[in-house]
């Protein structure tokens, strides 16, 4: 009955140790993105102001928002300040 109870304590820190984050955070677009290329800054910009709607606002950080306005530049449109 120990074992059985071992197991399940063991089964249990293994999942609370590998949760994902909070869904609207920064932990979590950085837990998203962190096998992207450049650290999927653009993702990021892209994500936060999807979640802005939702969320309240999430400020961009300053690589996130030269990533964001570097791809609207190339695609020829106006960037945000």
């Amino acid at each position: 009955m120990a074992g059985l109870i071992v197991i399940i304590l063991i089964i249990a820190y293994y999942k609370y140790a590998t949760r994902r984050p909070r869904y609207g955070t920064q932990e979590y677009l950085d837990w998203k993105y962190k096998n992207y290329p450049g650290g999927g800054e653009y993702m990021k910009s892209l994500e936060k102001k999807n979640m802005t709607c939702s969320y309240g606002d999430i400020p961009m950080t300053p690589s996130e928002k030269a990533a964001y306005n570097k791809h609207e530049k190339e695609n020829g449109r106006p960037g945000i300040e």
